[in-house]
């Protein structure tokens, strides 16, 4: 009951509870297509009525363009790195490599924002869960941060701090998101081309 004129509830009957697909999405998982149809019926005051819906199957985009372009966008400061390296030279650092993909490390490290603001803000959970999670990415992006200035400076241990930098963003914003990629919605404030671009190129 609700003393107002609106009232909120998570209802089990509008969406798909078990934990196999329907029979038919299983089928044909690429198709778009009805699963049920549902309806809810509740009383204001003296007077019945119905919320009817339907629960549809959108299948996903595919993974695969997000993450070869994700690849190539990576790369590129990367392979610009290599040819401005002199191995006879720098033999030791490689600065020339490190530093840019430093750069593209620690401008992925604060593009992975987005995944802390929707921690606290896509989803209607307690605050309590909300900031678990919004901590666990906020460590991520701090070592990714952290290994991204390292690889900047150069000298010794550049390349070991990026690698470490690299692995916190594979692991905790790339690894863990995956998914989204072939997902059809996102649970997201952005966009969800920024959501996915993001996640590619974390995994990338």
């Amino acid at each position: 009951m609700a003393d107002g004129p609106s009232y909120a509830y998570h209802d089990h009957r509008i969406h798909w509870m078990a934990l196999t697909e329907p029979p038919a999405v299983a089928a044909d998982p690429g198709a778009e297509q009805l699963v049920n149809a549902w309806t809810v019926p509740f009383t204001v005051g003296s007077e019945t009525y119905e919320l009817a819906g339907e629960l549809v199957w959108i299948p996903g985009p595919s993974p695969w363009p997000w993450l070869l372009a994700a690849l190539l966008v990576v790369s590129a400061p990367v392979a610009w790195g290599l040819r401005r390296t002199r191995p006879d030279r720098d033999a030791v650092t490689w600065r020339g490599l490190s530093t840019p993909a430093g750069v593209t490390l620690l401008v992925l490290a604060l593009a992975n924002g987005i995944h802390l603001v929707d921690d606290l803000f896509a989803t209607p959970i307690p605050l309590a869960e909300s900031a678990v999670s919004a901590v666990q990415t906020l460590l991520f992006i701090a070592i990714a941060a952290f290994g991204a200035i390292r690889a900047i400076q150069g000298g010794e241990g550049a390349f070991t701090a990026l690698g470490v930098g690299s692995g916190a963003v594979f692991i905790g914003q790339g690894l863990l998101y995956a998914a989204v990629l072939s997902a059809s919605q996102t649970a997201s404030v952005f966009p969800g081309w920024l959501t996915r671009a993001v996640i590619a190129a974390s995994l990338a």
